[in-house]
């Protein structure tokens, strides 16, 4: 059976030897994700910042991790675990339509991350497709209902 973590798809970035460039979207190696792309994003996160802690119906939402590591928690309904996986500068991950989610900066450095979706936010109906999904309390990063399988 397939892990929850699989539908991440972590990926380490290509770009320069030097590091200045990080490719983080390519259309030659997601074509299907650029016909619905709609748009960008930078999201910074302070030390002990947990956010999201929902699901959507509809939106995907690509991550490239620009400085530090951000800890993103799934839950499985089927086993009704969070499971848990770091994710490094550098680094790539998708979070799909349907998967409650969440992201916790347990460093003590800020963390970057540059987002890429297919669908817009929009203040007036910003809700229209985040479902709450409480999976860690926003205070402390503990898991408020379900064991925490860390990977």
């Amino acid at each position: 059976m397939a892990s929850i973590l699989d539908t991440l798809d972590v990926t380490d970035l290509t770009g320069a030897p030097d590091g200045s460039l990080k490719e983080i979207l390519k259309r030659s190696r997601m074509p299907d994700f650029f016909g619905r792309f709609s748009q960008a994003n930078f999201n910074y996160f302070y030390p002990g910042k947990v956010t999201c802690n929902h699901y959507h119906h509809s939106k995907e939402e690509i991550f490239g991790v620009g400085i530090g590591t951000i800890d993103v928690y799934l839950f499985n309904n089927q086993d009704q675990k969070i499971y848990c996986r770091p994710v490094s500068r550098g680094q790539r991950f998708t979070l799909r339509p349907g998967i409650p989610h969440a992201l916790h900066n347990s460093t003590q450095s800020e963390v970057l991350l540059v987002e890429f979706t297919n669908l817009e936010f929009d203040k007036t109906n910003s809700g229209k497709d985040i479902y709450p999904f409480p999976l860690l309390d926003n205070d402390t990063g503990k898991s408020l209902n379900y064991p925490i399988v860390r990977v």
